[in-house]
C-alpha cells in the first residue's frame, strides 16, 4: 500500500482547512496511508530528504496535472515499486533534490494548498478503481 506524507510548513493550524483535511482523509483511509504533518521550521524534517521514495515540492505553475493524469502518475508509482511519496508545502527551500509539483496556477495558503493535493490524491484514486467521483 502506497504511503503519501505531506509535510507542511507552517506555525498555526485554521480549523476550516484542517476539518477539509480530515474529511479526505478519512475517505483515502481504504486506498492508502496518508500522514499529514505540521512543521515551524525546516530543519525540524532532518535527514527526512534523504528518505526512499518521491520527493515533490508543491509550487504554484501552469504545469499542473489534470486529474487523469495524476492518475496515471500515482499508477506509474505503484507499478515502478515507489511506495513512499513526500510532498513539501509552504515555503521550503530549494536546496534540497525534490522535484517539482503542482496542483494550481494560483498561490495558495499551505493548509488550502494540502486540502486540494489530498482532493486530488482522492479523485486520483476513484479513477484509478473506475469508481465515480460525484455522489
Amino acid at each position: 500500500m502506497m504511503k503519501f506524507y505531506i509535510f507542511i510548513l507552517q506555525k498555526n493550524r485554521d480549523t476550516l482547512y484542517v476539518q477539509a483535511m480530515e474529511e479526505y482523509l478519512k475517505r483515502l483511509g481504504k486506498y492508502c496511508t496518508i500522514e499529514v504533518k505540521y512543521v515551524k521550521k525546516e530543519k525540524q524534517l532532518g535527514r527526512i530528504f534523504e528518505k526512499e521514495g518521491k520527493h515533490f515540492l508543491v509550487t504554484s505553475s501552469d504545469n499542473s496535472l489534470e486529474s487523469t493524469a495524476f492518475a496515471e502518475e500515482i499508477s506509474r508509482w505503484m507499478l515502478d515499486g515507489c511506495s513512499n511519496i513526500f510532498f513539501y508545502i509552504g515555503g521550503f527551500g530549494r536546496k534540497h533534490h525534490v522535484s517539482e509539483f503542482s496542483v494550481s496556477s494560483f498561490d495558495m495558503a499551505p493548509e488550502l494548498c494540502a486540502a486540494v493535493l489530498l482532493e486530488q490524491i482522492y479523485r486520483g484514486y476513484r479513477i484509478m478503481n473506475c469508481q465515480p467521483y460525484h455522489k
